[in-house]
């Protein structure tokens, strides 16, 4: 743990010390993604400006590299936010402009007066970082291992295109059981203030979420697990094939293609308290009762001043 000892100088008074700069780069949020996203096919760790991808272990593994290499002082603390390591071993399907695109570098300058920020900057983990050769290596080895223990039983391959995609259009499909399951309990513990409501792939609101399990074997009976990841791989290989290439299409019309999200004004009290539950309406009508009792105090004091 080389890092103790300047973590020692932080805690220790500073009227002793001479003035230092230090460094702590951190991460958040990468949840296990180490392959570069956005997507995933296009990504070239082994070579620079040529493809759209960001992130990726072995890039960062080499930024990281760099810039303690540049810091001018010693580099106190490589640091994790949140979320280091996620449900899956290699994880390709995120937002792009998720905060694990980037590196952040604080540098800290301590002397007598104190300890006081110098700057703090966030690095893009992009296409103009080559990727760490054994890091590379040992990511392909595990993409193989991938292939040969877990997809080829299912009939798919890593590098597979499973579908095809209009490229002017953002497109979701997403396989959670974390938030999915949490969904109905917003607008019960806001107690209706928040409207939020689950649906299925049609569109149609869900009440049960036991109604959304899927069965691996409908054959056996029960309900037999079946993996998130495999029902992604299948749904995205379900979809027609409507150009005729022989890989199916998302297609941008129907219910999957149609808008999802109602944006409605939260500013207007009618829409907030619409699907209130009565807890939510009486500490609402609590503060108006209260204003609209202050206002006629006010307008009664000042007839009879009158």
């Amino acid at each position: 743990m080389t890092w103790l000892p300047w973590l020692s100088l932080l805690l220790s008074p500073t009227s002793a010390l001479a003035e230092e700069r230090l460094t702590i780069l951190h991460t958040n949020d990468w949840q296990s993604r180490l392959l570069g996203y956005g997507p995933n096919a296009a990504y070239t760790p082994t070579s620079t400006g040529d493809d759209p991808t960001v992130g990726g272990i072995a890039r960062l593994s080499t930024l990281i590299a760099q810039r303690r290499a540049a810091a001018d002082g010693p580099v106190l603390l490589l640091l994790d936010a949140a979320e280091k390591l996620g449900q899956a071993a290699l994880v390709s399907f995120a937002d792009p402009t998720t905060v694990a695109r980037y590196l952040g570098e604080l540098v800290l300058e301590r002397g007598a007066a104190g300890l006081r920020v110098v700057s703090y900057d966030l690095h893009p983990v992009d296409d103009s970082i080559l990727g760490d050769p054994a890091l590379i290596a040992r990511i392909e080895d595990l993409k193989r291992q991938v292939d040969d223990r877990v997809l080829s039983a299912h009939g798919y391959a890593f590098d597979q295109v499973l579908a095809d995609a209009d490229s002017d259009r953002l497109y979701s499909i997403t396989a959670t059981t974390d938030v999915g399951g949490f969904l109905p309990l917003i607008s019960e513990t806001s107690f209706g203030l928040l409207d939020v409501e689950l649906r299925d792939e049609t569109g149609a609101p869900v009440r049960d979420v036991s109604k959304l399990l899927i069965d691996a074997d409908p054959h056996t009976p029960g309900v037999q697990e079946k993996k998130a990841w495999r029902a992604l791989l299948d749904h995205a290989a379900a979809q027609p094939d409507l150009d005729g290439d022989g890989v199916p299409d998302i297609s941008a019309t129907g219910p999957l293609g149609g808008p999802r999200v109602t944006v409605r004004n939260s500013l207007s009290p009618t829409s907030l308290l619409r699907h209130s539950t009565w807890k939510m309406k009486t500490a609402a009508a609590l503060p108006l009762s209260l204003i609209v009792a202050l206002l006629g105090g006010v307008l009664w004091r000042w007839r009879r001043s009158d």
